[in-house]
């Protein structure tokens, strides 16, 4: 299966379900991995620091964005499809937490978002069963990133969630029952 296939198909029903939750109204959900000429909601979000972005201050590529009326970022998930080593899984982390805004091209014009106090965070995938990647995850990395103080103008640590099964399947399930349930919905 191609590398980002599942993250696709997770973002494509996710904009389905927010379109048609009454609730959302004029929420934006933007996804990475799939066609853009299919799809308006298919766009790559890029993480930056500063006013305007530009490769210098480019720091993340966020696999899903989901935004609010007012262009407020109110859930970014990343999505690792492949087994993950938890360093790894903790850099995406810290360099989503660096940055204090998003932008985004659609339909050939730049978008974007900013991210505050009730941004959340969701990092899920696969973490092996073997071995104390998953136990890393749980019991050290995630308690203490939860205690960071983080940045004014960035999402807070608080608020970042690691969601790690054996499967990608497992972990998209849990992934999309916590999505539904933040966001109010009933995932379809």
């Amino acid at each position: 299966m191609q590398q980002g296939y599942q993250t696709g198909r997770f973002g494509s029903r996710l904009a389905r379900n927010v379109a048609s939750s009454s609730a959302h109204s004029g929420w934006q959900v933007f996804y990475d991995h799939g066609d853009p000429t299919l799809d308006e909601h298919v766009a790559a979000t890029k993480g930056f620091y500063g006013t305007d972005v530009q490769n210098l201050n480019r720091l993340a590529d966020i696999d899903i964005l989901v935004a609010s009326p007012d262009n407020i970022a109110q859930l970014l998930i990343e999505i690792e499809e492949r087994p993950s080593p938890p360093k790894k899984l903790l850099g995406d982390a810290l360099a989503i937490l660096l940055c204090n805004r998003l932008a985004l091209r659609v339909h050939g014009e730049q978008r974007t978002f900013e991210i505050s106090s009730v941004t959340r965070l969701l990092i899920a995938g696969v973490v092996p069963d073997g071995g104390h990647g998953r136990r890393k995850i749980d019991e050290i990395i995630s308690p203490r990133l939860r205690r960071l103080d983080g940045f004014a103008d960035g999402v807070p640590p608080k608020n970042v969630l690691f969601v790690f099964r054996s499967t990608i399947d497992e972990a998209l399930e849990e992934l999309d029952a916590i999505v539904s349930d933040q966001l109010g919905y009933k995932a379809t």
